[in-house]
């Protein structure tokens, strides 16, 4: 593993048991934080729709809702900000991370992908989401376990606490795993 000024690399692939739940969400010293501009773009505390990003030619999917602004917040544009919760893979690591919720641009990504209603949730929900998320394990690659595994589980745990509607989570599972099998 590569070494930064941020420290040294704890995890190695030699060490990984597959499906093995992985100390601090999977950040290692040398990953460094996340970039986020979280402290430009503050979420509001006003009623947010939240969506499941599930990109159609890859694994990946995401949670994201609109911070940054108080109206049509439906509207989604190339210049806005996001709310995202997510995991991701780092470059030369050899698993899967979870930096915690981060603000970004929605860039592109919001309209080439699916993406689903997941609800209309006020400031105290998305915050609880963003706890629960904190909360969520990230596990070793094991063949089974990747993002939509773990956003699958996030969603799945936010439906029994009452954070989210569970037939819509039901909903953004089955457009994920048909978007997975369309993949195969």
């Amino acid at each position: 593993m590569s070494q930064n000024l941020a420290g040294v690399c704890t995890l190695k692939p030699s060490d990984l048991i597959p499906g093995q739940i992985l100390p601090n969400r999977g950040w290692e010293p040398c990953m460094g934080e996340a970039v986020s501009v979280d402290f430009l773009y503050k979420d509001h505390a006003g009623v947010t729709p939240v969506y499941l990003i599930v990109q159609a030619k890859s694994a990946h999917s995401f949670i994201d809702w609109v911070v940054g602004r108080k109206d049509n917040l439906d509207k989604v544009s190339l210049n806005d900000y996001v709310r995202r919760i997510h995991v991701v893979h780092e470059l030369g690591h050899p698993h899967l991370t979870n930096h915690g919720p981060v603000t970004v641009s929605a860039s592109k990504t919001f309209y080439q992908n699916v993406v689903h209603l997941l609800g209309i949730l006020t400031l105290a929900q998305r915050q609880a989401l963003e706890r629960l998320s904190l909360e969520e394990p990230v596990r070793s690659p094991d063949g089974q376990w990747a993002c939509r595994a773990w956003t699958r589980s996030l969603l799945e745990k936010a439906a029994q606490q009452g954070i989210l509607d569970p037939a819509r989570v039901r909903e953004g599972v089955e457009l994920m795993m048909a978007s997975r099998k369309a993949q195969a």
